[in-house]
């Protein structure tokens, strides 16, 4: 949460894609730390590092999509996208 505070300002001066693909890429080898690490001190640095990455990409793509989407349909679309990341955190749990 405290990382869209101070990565909003990055995203707008710097390209919305490279922060997307940079925010993934290091949250793919920050989630592959977890295979190496058993230490409870490194899991929960990797697990403070992961919520960075994801509060960055998650701010980089609801910037993308308010981007994307006209403003005579930007009500519309923001509440389909807040209801796609809502169901997919919800019924994420149960996907095999």
């Amino acid at each position: 949460m405290l990382s869209r505070l101070y990565f909003v300002s990055i995203i707008y001066d710097v390209n919305i894609k490279k922060v997307i693909v940079f925010s993934l890429l290091f949250y793919l080898f920050i989630n592959l730390m977890y295979l190496k690490f058993y230490n409870v001190y490194f899991l929960i640095l990797i697990r403070f590092l992961a919520g960075i990455c994801y509060g960055i990409c998650s701010c980089a793509c609801g910037a993308a999509i308010a981007r994307i989407i006209p403003s005579n349909k930007r009500r519309v679309g923001i509440g389909y996208y807040a209801t796609s990341v809502v169901l997919t955190s919800a019924l994420g749990l149960f996907w095999p």
